[in-house]
């Protein structure tokens, strides 16, 4: 596996990124760089977020919509 989560796109990736980051900020106390990556990184989760929602949706993507009994 290569650390990715399973069907992790580019954002996930970058959010999986800046926790790291923001990690090693709070490991060198360096609260001002940790604060502005985390709420980058708050914003890029709610993006990502709100991109699944849609995606799941979309018409066509649960199999039971549009089907007659």
């Amino acid at each position: 596996m290569d650390g990715k989560p399973s069907g992790a796109g580019p954002l996930a990736v970058r959010i999986e990124r800046l926790e790291l980051e923001e990690r090693d900020a709070v490991r060198r106390r360096d609260w001002s760089t940790a604060r502005g990556i985390a709420q980058e990184r708050a914003a890029l989760k709610e993006a990502h977020h709100h991109a699944l929602a849609k995606r799941e949706a979309e018409p066509g993507r649960n199999s039971r919509v549009g089907r007659r009994a």
